[in-house]
């Protein structure tokens, strides 16, 4: 079966285009130390340069380093530090910034690589329809959530709410349950999905 896998992915146009490489990171990792609950620790990181969509070309990574819980927010590209987080606020909650410098995973890992990951499904994703990728972002952010992480042996969502992860259920076409319209966006979300 690995075999076919792997000549199917190989064979794969979408997965070809659209998908990175995996290789070792460069450089020196320094593990951060393990956070002893849930966001305590959280790291964010910015993706930057998308089309247009909404209005918005930036979307903030938010992600729980216990957990790997993650927010995805869609930004305008015009956004402000005023608008992410009040420095005061900040200083009142104890909070202490740790900043690193871009590009370089030795520092915080994780965030660069749900970054990748997110970058790689809205591509996927999005791939003829660019413009859409604001409306992919609850679809992405369920997809990382309720995937399975070796680290933890769970999902983020079991990891957050002690409980597995929701099914959602396969839409059957009913002929008058729904306006045309919400029928459309169904039937466009399991095409994708």
């Amino acid at each position: 079966m690995r075999n076919d896998v792997k000549e199917f992915v190989l064979n794969c146009q979408k997965c070809q285009q659209m998908k990175d490489t995996c290789s070792k990171p460069a450089g020196l990792l320094l593990p951060l130390p393990i956070p002893s609950a849930i966001f305590e620790d959280i790291s964010m990181d910015f993706v930057t340069i998308l089309p247009p969509s909404y209005g918005c070309t930036v979307i903030l990574v938010i992600i729980d380093r216990l957990s790997k819980y993650d927010h995805f927010i869609a930004l305008p590209t015009t956004f402000t530090s005023h608008k992410i987080a009040e420095a005061e606020i900040n200083q009142l909650q104890g909070t202490q910034l740790a900043k690193s410098s871009s590009y370089h995973p030795q520092s915080e890992g994780q965030t660069e690589a749900l970054n990748k990951y997110l970058e790689m499904y809205l591509r996927c994703s999005a791939a003829d329809t660019p413009f859409r990728w604001f409306h992919l972002l609850p679809w992405a952010k369920f997809w990382y959530n309720t995937s399975y992480q070796h680290s933890s042996k769970l999902t983020p969502f079991e990891v957050v709410y002690g409980r597995p992860t929701p099914i959602i259920a396969r839409y059957i076409m009913d002929d008058n349950t729904l306006p045309a319209m919400a029928d459309s966006l169904i039937q466009d979300r399991q095409g994708r999905h």
